[in-house]
Order: C-alpha cells, then sequence, then structure tokens
C-alpha cells in the first residue's frame, strides 16, 4: 500500500521543528525546502539564492508568529503564548539571537506556562506543549501562503501583464475560483481533524468540541458558496496539467458532498444563512433559530459522532474519514499544480512529487 504522504502543514512543522533544536540561522533555514517554497509563493521574485530565498523565510515564520500573538485572532480576549516561544526557540527573539538551546528552552518553556520538564515532555502519538506551540506557527504559516496565493492570481489577472498570455491570465482567473473553495476546505479538514479527536480526548480550556462542530459546518457551508459561484462563472470545467487530474478533480468536490451526511435541502439552507449571516456566530444562531437549520446542525453533529475510527489509522469505511481524504486530496493538487501553472515557476520544488490522479480512488477505498 502506497506510504501516506504530508499534508503542508506537516511539512511546514516538522521544518519548524528541526530549526529549533538549533537555532533558526539562514544556514539552516537554507536547508528546508518547505519554507523556500514558502518564501517563493508568498513573495514571488526573480532572485533564487539561498540566501535571499531564506531572508524571505525568516521574515514569514516572524510574521507567522506575530499574527499567532494578535489579540485580535484570539478565541479568548488574551495573548497566545506560542508565536512568542516559537520565536525565542528559534533565536528570532529580542535577546535570544545568539542565546544557546538550554537557555531558549527555559525561556519558551516560561513563555508557555510549565516547567521545562513538562513543557518539552513528549508521549506516543501526542505533542508536547512545545510541539504544539510549532505545529501552531506551521499551521500560521500555511494560512499565509493561502491567502498570498489568493490574492496573488486575481491582482496578475486584474493588471494584464504585457508579458502574460491571454491563456495565463485565464488560468489566474480560475485559480482565484479554486482558491476560493481551497481556503475552506483546509479549514474543513483541519476542524473536522479536531473535532475528532476531542471526541476522544475530551474538552480542554481552550478547545470544545461543539465548538468544532460549529466552525467545520460554517467551513463546508463557505465551500458551497464558493462552489455555487464557480459552477456559475466556469460551469464545473477544471483546467489542470493532466486531464486525469481534472476527472479526479472533479471527483474528490463529488466526494466531499457525497460523504458530508447533508441533504440537499440542508444544503441549501447552509448557503442561504452563510448569505445572510456571514460571519461564524450569525450563522450558527440563525441554523440553531430554524428547524431545518438545527436538523441540519444535528445531523452533522451525529455524522462525526458515527467516526468511531482510530484517528491515527482510520478505517476504509469512515464516511468521515472519506470526506477528510477528499479534501486532502484538492488541497494536494493544488499546492503542486500551482508551480506548473504561473509563469515564474517553471516546475514544482524537487520535493514535490507529480500528484497521482489514482490516489484519490485508492485512499477513499474504490480502488485496490
Amino acid at each position: 500500500m502506497e506510504a501516506p504522504q504530508h499534508s503542508p502543514v506537516d511539512e511546514l512543522y516538522e521544518a519548524l521543528w528541526a530549526l529549533v533544536q538549533p537555532s533558526a540561522t539562514l544556514r539552516a533555514i537554507a536547508s528546508q525546502p518547505a519554507l523556500l517554497r514558502l518564501a517563493t509563493t508568498s513573495r514571488p521574485t526573480q532572485e533564487s539564492s539561498p540566501e535571499h530565498l531564506s531572508v524571505l523565510a525568516r521574515d514569514e515564520i516572524v510574521a507567522a508568529c506575530r499574527a499567532l500573538d494578535d489579540p485580535a485572532l484570539a478565541v479568548e480576549p488574551r495573548w497566545h503564548p506560542e508565536g512568542a516561544a516559537v520565536l525565542t526557540l528559534l533565536g528570532l527573539a529580542t535577546g535570544y539571537h545568539s542565546a544557546p538551546l538550554h537557555r531558549r528552552r527555559d525561556a519558551a518553556a516560561g513563555l508557555l506556562g510549565y516547567e521545562v520538564g513538562t513543557a518539552f515532555k513528549t508521549r506516543p502519538d501526542v505533542r508536547s506543549h512545545a510541539q504544539n506551540a510549532v505545529f501552531a506557527v506551521a499551521d500560521k504559516l500555511f494560512q499565509r501562503g493561502i491567502q498570498a496565493r489568493s490574492r496573488l492570481a486575481p491582482g496578475l489577472a486584474a493588471q494584464q501583464r504585457r508579458e502574460l498570455s491571454a491563456m495565463t491570465v485565464e488560468l489566474l482567473r480560475r485559480y482565484e475560483a479554486y482558491y476560493s473553495m481551497y481556503t475552506p476546505l483546509t479549514a474543513l479538514r483541519a476542524d473536522l481533524t479536531a473535532a475528532l479527536e476531542l471526541h476522544r480526548e475530551g474538552d480542554d480550556d481552550l478547545n470544545r468540541f461543539d465548538d468544532f462542530v460549529a466552525s467545520s459546518l460554517h467551513a463546508y457551508a463557505e465551500f458551497l458558496t464558493a462552489k455555487r459561484v464557480f459552477m456559475e462563472r466556469y460551469h464545473g470545467v477544471w483546467i489542470f496539467a493532466q486531464a486525469d487530474i481534472e476527472k479526479a478533480v472533479a471527483d474528490a468536490i463529488k466526494f466531499i458532498e457525497h460523504f458530508s451526511g447533508l441533504r440537499y435541502r440542508e444544503e441549501s439552507v447552509l448557503r442561504l444563512q452563510l448569505a445572510e449571516a456571514g460571519e461564524l456566530h450569525g450563522f450558527i444562531e440563525q441554523l440553531e433559530g430554524a428547524t431545518e437549520g438545527r436538523h441540519a446542525l444535528r445531523r452533522w453533529r451525529d455524522h462525526i459522532l458515527a467516526c468511531t475510527c482510530d484517528v491515527g489509522t482510520p478505517t476504509g469505511e469512515c464516511r468521515m474519514h472519506r470526506l477528510i481524504t477528499a479534501c486532502e486530496y484538492y488541497i494536494v493538487v493544488l499546492d503542486t499544480d500551482w508551480y506548473r501553472m504561473v509563469p515564474w515557476h517553471h516546475a514544482p520544488p524537487p520535493n514535490m512529487d507529480a500528484v497521482d490522479p489514482a490516489r484519490l480512488y485508492r485512499d477513499i477505498g474504490l480502488h485496490s
């Protein structure tokens, strides 16, 4: 059986975790392709020297840590310590640029509110508190990459640059539509995974199962709305590097809807409520106030609770994990095919393999 591939967030996490062991020197950053790839995505440049890309990548790390610390983005009205802890571990925080590892670890543990032995203690299949902080920054880095690409495609298309062909401009417009689905599907995958983990391990001070049920349904409604716009603009016609990929992506979208467990009318209710309320709080409040909305919310919750898999090794029959798998496939295809389409990339980075069109069907369990 084909070995599972890491998600882009996992790749960023592993790259950052490798850096926190010594420190985030430019030389160390240059050895991490995942970070260099993020630098070229966020700020496309003709300058491709490792030193230049390392500087951009370091700036992205600092910006992601600061964004994580932004109280306006916090769930609770207080500072989140993860960003400051990771900057300290990486040696990027003021006063820690040349500090030895033990001093950076002590300071990071203090910022996280734990003793060093507790903050860095690991158990099988469970991240330490320090690892959770690094993962939070990796997730924020990934979100910055998504936002950068979402801004970039329509901007280039609108400028109608003379050096871009009409076909390239059209493809950029299409990628704007593709990424409008990509962003909520990324959130959907993450929220469902978190909900499943909390269902098994129990709520904690900041994370509750029912909160992720609500936010995942909101993400699904955003996907449905973006898909409707794509269908109206492009009538369901996909353009990728391979015809087989185009068919697989179309099937992935069908699988996401098929395995959602919701009825067509309930999906229509989600689109209507999202159009009226927009934000998560108002969206859920309106769903809870209408009969069809309550039915959709209850069905969605029950669908998540129906999963009895081991989170690390789901069964091939679980509809919830099939939904997550279809989301993952769509995300991987866009991450890969982007580099084949945009004019300033000649090919994907060397560590990014071509997507196998048959992978979707194998992972869903339709082909052996």
